[in-house]
């Protein structure tokens, strides 16, 4: 049985919340909670119609407009996925359109316009993020080309917290005729969330990153946006869009999170930004004159989300840190967990600017809703070690 861990990889993951928990058993314990919603007897059609109230009260806490859509999918991979290989593949008035994402995206971004750029439906332009990990409004803008379809930029870097400013780019785009789409895994539960008030056509979330259970997330749709050709075919749920058999479950879990989580953002982050502040000062304050550290997270609060501290120590390996406050009782991370098998550096901090040896030797610390000031000086003493 592992230890008991001061767990710091909230950006990576986020542990059950109780009202999630207490949905699903309920729904659960339901004669009918087990059946299918597509099916048409009367325990199905009970299953129906909990998904579909489940879907508008979904809808409403995302801050959707009444003609936006919501379809569920498996999580924001998929949907990524689905976004770009759906809309680019479907041409949009041209035989060849055009993308434009940035170097620093997720790789459920990255890889899909590679692969695209590789099987020759689409051309690709990836544009720098300044040194805070922002991607410009301006490169975005000169980007663009007459063939373009699609911008796809995350709204809160995965691994430094960093938040591109999308709602200046949005009306830009949309007077140019441009569809963006944003990743917005990491803002969500991190910051007041309004889908409508963001402007993009599309964003893709996930419920395991706001206290939900994990295999659920969605694709939220403009009104007026074109819908993406399916990525899954063999079957007419969500409206044709996504075929398999619905996760009720999953998505009621996904609903009570949300309701138990999003309204006490305000505060959190009041609460998160001041421990992440506390913890630069600190750094600041004790490491030696001739210390070798660098934040990789933006400094001013205002260009982040609360709650994430990427930083690099070039003398010491990301991977091998990782293990070592593991032994200790920490759980963070060294950058991205979907790359927690490869020792090659984060292709995020390479593209900030950062050296090798500083993107080799990233931590990322991530809090949550459980995090204590206790807690992270407890971590201190251990990072002032390797400095």
């Amino acid at each position: 049985m592992p230890e008991p861990l001061i767990y710091l990889d909230h950006a990576a993951t986020t542990p059950l919340h109780p009202a999630a928990a207490t949905a699903m058993q309920a729904l659960e314990a339901q004669p009918w909670g087990f059946a299918n919603p597509a099916s048409q007897h009367p325990w199905g059609q009970h299953a129906r119609q909990t998904l579909e109230a489940t879907r508008t009260q979904l809808a409403q806490q995302l801050g959707l407009s009444p003609s936006d859509t919501l379809y569920f999918t498996s999580g924001a991979t998929e949907a990524n996925n689905g976004v770009l290989r759906g809309l680019l593949t479907q041409g949009i008035g041209t035989t060849r359109p055009h993308l434009v994402t940035a170097l620093n995206e997720h790789a459920a971004v990255l890889q899909v316009a590679q692969r695209l750029e590789s099987e020759g439906l689409a051309d690709v332009t990836y544009v720098a993020p300044n040194a805070e990990g922002i991607v410009p409004v301006e490169a975005v803008l000169e980007a663009l080309q007459p063939h373009t379809v699609l911008v796809s930029l995350m709204l809160a870097n995965n691994e430094t917290g960093a938040l591109n400013p999308l709602a200046e780019l949005a009306p830009l785009l949309r007077e140019r005729g441009v569809l963006l789409h944003s990743d917005c895994v990491q803002a969500l539960g991190k910051l007041p969330f309004h889908f409508a008030t963001l402007g993009v056509d599309y964003a893709t979330v996930s419920a395991h990153k706001a206290y939900g259970p994990k295999g659920v997330g969605a694709l939220l749709c403009r009104t007026g946006a074109p819908v993406p050709t399916p990525l899954l075919w063999g079957g007419g749920q969500e409206d044709g869009y996504r075929a398999g058999t619905t996760p009720l479950a999953l998505i009621v879990g996904f609903e009570a999170a949300l309701a138990a989580a999003l309204p006490t953002v305000p505060a959190q982050a009041t609460r998160l930004e001041g421990l992440i502040a506390h913890t630069i000062a600190q750094l600041a304050a004790q490491a030696p004159q001739d210390a070798s550290y660098r934040i990789n997270t933006p400094l001013a609060p205002q260009q982040r989300i609360a709650g994430v501290l990427n930083l690099s120590l070039p003398k010491q390996r990301g991977d091998a840190m990782v293990l070592k406050l593991g032994m200790k009782g920490f759980a963070l991370s060294s950058g991205s967990a979907c790359h927690g098998d490869s020792v090659a550096p984060s292709h995020v901090l390479l593209a900030q600017g950062r050296s090798t040896a500083e993107a080799l030797g990233a931590l990322r610390i991530s809090l949550g809703h459980g995090t204590t000031a206790a807690e992270l000086e407890a971590l201190i003493p251990h990072l002032l070690r390797w400095l």
